[in-house]
Formats: structure tokens, sequence, C-alpha cells
């Protein structure tokens, strides 16, 4: 979500052509509408804290090694165990406070997060055989690094010399990765890129779930909705207004009403990864099922992050297709990130593309945005892969392929890296380019 500074005349200049996926320039016309950014206003940066980034260091080899084994068995709970202690303790992302024993540290702890990231040590102290380490969950290399959390490790070495860790405490998110974004930084931004208008989505979700668990968190979402609707409505030819919050919380519905009441918001965002929403928790999905309900009565878009964890597949797709959606036939609802969120996943999006291709109750108003495509597949993604995404965009069709940022890439950089990872042909481009969300005409 994080919105760089940009400057205008480079930008500008590369905003005139965009890199075909054979890596050649065209003129091609970029995408008129962003429809996917955020806003951050003081509520949620004052929720994140704005404590001082601390600079990297380094960590004798052995503890080096365990970070690294920790990093690369990010979502392999099995090979994770192997690293932690017996009776290793996590605070993980969850409201249940501890979790203790290796398999359930290690289960946690690899269930939240579909891409990699690393762990970058900023304090390291050993007395013998203990060490505590203290730093980042971090993705990406400077200058473009990003910060996604914080941790805090005691490691302990066995009497075999192997370094295990006995604790692992997080914190999400890093508060100086997610600056505030105002609405004249996002109008500033488009025009840089070269692009008309944007969908602007409330933070407000942030504070309203496990991962920056807050006490009582209705009055902060409420005050960052509406700090985001005063600011969009700076910039009513340019900003698209979306409140959000926590959609299985109790709060939802009333928040709900009040969003709706606020004529500057035309749609609803969820995260249901931020959230802590569980597509095979019945309780969650009727909740769910009775907040799509209202938000289709009001009349309000909305824009899910479908995944809640790393066992994200198509089962949850279908879990969401036939008990959710149906509540809501006769709004939009833009899948976000194309297949609902972080890493790749071909079963999400196989049962996403399958279901709207047969036309099945509930996909009639489905749409689907790019955000952030070009990033998960980045480096991993084998050519199979990418043949494979360019023919399930087919099978969805192409004019329900709607072009997005996110904000942690400049809006025509992010086009130019759609384009350049994603094997469609020009005119499929073109067709993508011009898509405009019913709720933004």
């Amino acid at each position: 979500m994080r919105l760089k500074r940009m400057g205008m005349g480079a930008l500008a200049l590369l905003g005139a052509c965009v890199s075909g996926p054979e890596g050649g320039v065209s003129a091609e016309p970029l995408p008129s509408v962003d429809h996917h950014l955020h806003l951050m206003g003081p509520t949620m940066r004052a929720v994140a804290d704005g404590d001082p980034l601390l600079p990297a260091v380094e960590t004798p080899a052995e503890l080096t090694r365990l970070l690294e084994e920790r990093s690369r068995r990010y979502n392999d709970a099995a090979a994770l165990a192997e690293l932690y202690t017996e009776d290793s303790v996590s605070s993980a992302q969850t409201r249940r406070g501890w979790l203790q024993g290796r398999e359930a540290v290690a289960a946690s702890l690899a269930r939240p997060f579909g891409r990699p990231y690393r762990l970058v040590p900023a304090y390291v102290r050993q007395q013998g055989d203990t060490a505590q380490i203290s730093g980042y969950y971090v993705r990406g290399e400077e200058p473009s690094r990003q910060n996604i959390g914080y941790f805090h490790i005691v490691a302990r070495r066995d009497a075999s010399g192997r370094w295990r860790i006995a604790s692992e405490i997080q914190r999400f998110p890093v508060p100086e990765a997610n600056p505030g974004t105002t609405a004249a930084e996002v109008v500033a931004a488009l025009d840089a890129s070269g692009v008309r208008r944007a969908v602007v989505l409330s933070t407000a979700f942030w504070g309203d779930g496990p991962v920056l668990p807050v006490d009582n968190p209705y009055p902060l979402v409420m005050a960052e909705n509406d700090w985001t609707a005063l600011e969009a409505a700076r910039y009513p030819d340019r900003l698209i207004a979306f409140c959000s919050f926590n959609p299985v919380a109790d709060h939802a519905l009333a928040e709900l009403e009040r969003c709706a009441a606020n004529r500057v918001f035309r749609g609803l965002k969820f995260s249901f990864a931020m959230s802590g929403v569980d597509l095979k928790n019945p309780a969650h999905v009727a909740r769910l099922r009775q907040v799509f309900a209202a938000a289709n009565a009001r009349r309000l878009a909305i824009v899910a992050h479908t995944r809640g964890g790393n066992d994200y597949s198509n089962e949850h797709v279908e879990i969401f297709l036939s008990q959710v959606m149906t509540a809501a036939p006769d709004i939009p609802v833009q899948i976000a990130h194309l297949w609902g969120g972080e890493g790749y996943s071909e079963s999400a999006l196989r049962a996403f593309a399958e279901a709207v291709a047969a036309r099945r109750p509930g996909t009639a108003n489905l749409y689907f945005d790019v955000s952030e495509v070009w990033a998960d597949i980045s480096g991993t993604a084998s050519t199979a892969t990418q043949q494979m995404l360019a023919q399930r965009i087919r099978q969805i069709g192409l004019d329900r392929i709607l072009f997005g940022s996110d904000g942690r890439t400049p809006p025509d950089q992010a086009w130019r890296l759609f384009r350049a990872r994603v094997p469609l042909q020009d005119r499929e481009f073109r067709i993508i380019a011009s898509n405009v969300a019913p709720y933004a005409r």
C-alpha cells in the first residue's frame, strides 16, 4: 500500500510508452482508471505507530544460517517445525494469545503468507548458548525493499550444537513501510503516471482484525472511514472512495449502514486476511452473507481480498461463490489481485475462471483486478505459469479484468510490469486498459 515519491518528469516520460510482453515498446494507452489504491490517514498511522527503522546488522554465521532456513521454509509447517525447540512459543498472528509447542508454532507461522519473505536482523546479542535477534520481515531488495513486520527471536543451542528457535514474537505491520497517503498525494501520482482516476480504498480494516489487535477498534474504524470520505471529496472527479471494516466483526452491519449514508462512498473494501476471515468457518460465512446482502440492498460495490491464509485454494473459492456471492446478485464484486491475494494460487484462479465461464449463480457481476499480479509471480513463475495466467484471464473474459496498482508501484510502472509478465496480445491489453468498473462509470 506504499505510495512512493515520484519524479514528475521522469515518470511522465516513461508513461508515454509501455512495454509489450515480448519486451518491445509501443505507444499503447495507459489505463484511465486505477481500480485499487489506498488512502491512509492519521488514525491508522497512529495505530501502526511511527518507530524509526533500524539498519541491518551482521550476525554470527550459525545464526545467519538459522535465519536463512527460517526464511526459506516460511510456508512449510513440517520443515519449519524442525527449526524450533519442543517447548517453543510464539505470538504469531492470532487473538488466542501464546501458541506452545513446535508443531503448533510452525503450523501458525506457515499459514498467513502466500509469498516469500526474509528475516533481516537489526539487533543481535549472543550470550553462551542463548541468542536474541530482533529485526524485520522484508520483501525485495534495496532500494525498493518493503518492511512488512517486526520479529523478536530467542534462539538456543542444543546439546548437538545446533541452534533452534525457542520463541518468536511477531508484530505487523512496520509503520514506516506504510506512511500515510493523502488524496493530494494520490492525485499527484496519477498526474505523474498519466492515469486519470483512481479507486481509493480506506485502510480502516488495518486496525479491525487480528494482524493489528486493537482494544475497542470501532471508534478508530469510524474515524479512518470518515477521514477517507473527506479526503476523496476534495477530488470528486478524480477519486472514487470505498470504506472498509472487518466484515465478521460485531460492528460490521452498523458500519455498513453508516458508510451507505455517506454518499461519497461507492463501495466497501474487505481483506479476509487482515480481518481473520475463515471461509471454512460457518459462523464467518453466515456473517459474510449478511454483510454482502446488506451491501446488495444499499447498492454498494465490494472489493474483496478473499485469501484468508496460506491454505487458500479452490475449496475457499467454492464456498465464497456458492454461499457468499449468491447473497449479492445485483452489485459489482471485484476480486482483488486476480485470484484473491498474495502468492499465486492456480487452484483458486481456476475455480473462479471456470465458475465465470459456466455462468454460475453469483458470477454475473464478478470482476477481477490485476493489482500486484506482476509482483506475486515475479522471479518464481515459469513460462507455463505465465501462459496459464493468460489462459485464465481469457477464460474469465477480458471485459471483467480491471487494472489496479495497489500503490506500492506507481500506476504507469505497474501497467508496464503487468504487460511484461503476462503474455497477452496487444489488442487484449488495450481492452483491459479501456475497462472501467460499473461503479466508476
